[in-house]
């Protein structure tokens, strides 16, 4: 049986850009073969707004200011 986990925006963002500031236990959960990741239309909207406003950009590893979107499309494949 697989289990479901609801990262929040603030999870979101910490597992690709700084995963060090989440437990363990929480990369192992989210890392798990059989955990099936879920991020809410909220969470999308909220880093979108973010991007838009510039404010997120540093976590984007590798992109920039020029392409606000691709974080929020990138992050979301992780939870995708």
């Amino acid at each position: 049986m697989s289990t479901r986990i609801l990262l929040d925006t603030h999870v979101l963002l910490w597992y690709d850009a700084e995963p060090d500031r989440l437990s363990a236990i929480s990369r192992e959960i989210i890392q798990q073969r059989d955990t099936i990741v879920l991020c809410s239309a909220a969470s999308i909207y909220e880093l979108w707004q973010k991007a838009m406003k510039r404010e997120s950009i540093h976590y984007c590893r590798g992109e920039t200011q020029s392409r606000p979107m691709v974080c929020a499309q990138r992050l979301t494949r992780h939870a995708a």
